[in-house]
């Protein structure tokens, strides 16, 4: 078999995920991609002009696939679907979400997009339809910040300590009693919804103001 020689970006961008997913971010180099895709590190100096420009781009692909997780039926609540989705992605890529949002990368940008991504989807949930937007916000906040916590906690104690199925039905249970907080909530006053969107404004873009 002839000895393939000429790789695409997307086709580096690809092998530098999974060294990313097999081995961390800290062990990410020109070499360990090569060897991914079977080939000199010629391809990999050629599309990128260092390895955080190709780290980047992988930490870019790694959000669609948390994305895809979110959107992936779960459960029958569309709305639990996302933290569900973020908890199995942990799970299955426990690397990637720490150079994400643990320790590496921690960027921003990218984080923004995820989030962004995840509200959009929430104001076409059926189910979420009638809250204003803010409360949307204010819920995926609260969700995010749970969510956030089962992660670090499964990646500082690891699987042996916390089973998938548990830590799932917890994100259930505390999803549910989320959604039926900010479905019987009484509208805020102009104050109380002023200082929430002051309080997301770096987080999301255009909270309701009023």
């Amino acid at each position: 078999m002839v000895r393939k020689t000429v790789f695409d970006r997307d086709e580096i961008i690809s092998a530098a995920y999974q060294v990313v997913r097999n081995h961390g971010l800290d062990q990410l180099s020109a070499r360990r991609v090569a060897d991914e895709l079977g080939s000199s590190t010629a391809p990999v100096y050629s599309n990128f002009a260092n390895m955080e420009e190709l780290a980047l781009a992988a930490a870019d692909v790694a959000i669609d696939k948390i994305m895809d997780y979110t959107r992936r039926p779960w459960t029958q609540n569309q709305f639990l679907n996302v933290g569900v989705g973020v908890m199995e992605f942990v799970y299955d890529c426990p690397r990637w979400y720490q150079a994400l949002f643990m320790r590496e990368l921690k960027d921003k940008d990218r984080g923004h997009r995820l989030l962004s991504g995840i509200l959009a989807d929430m104001g076409s949930n059926p189910d979420l339809a009638d809250l204003p937007e803010l409360e949307r916000t204010i819920l995926l906040k609260k969700m995010s910040l749970f969510t956030h916590g089962l992660a670090v906690h499964f990646n500082t104690a690891g699987a042996a300590c916390h089973p998938r199925d548990e830590l799932i039905a917890l994100m259930i249970e505390v999803g549910d009693a989320m959604v039926a907080d900010a479905k019987r909530r009484q509208p805020r006053s102009p104050e109380d919804a002023a200082r929430f969107a002051q309080l997301f404004s770096h987080d999301h873009p255009n909270p309701e103001k009023d």
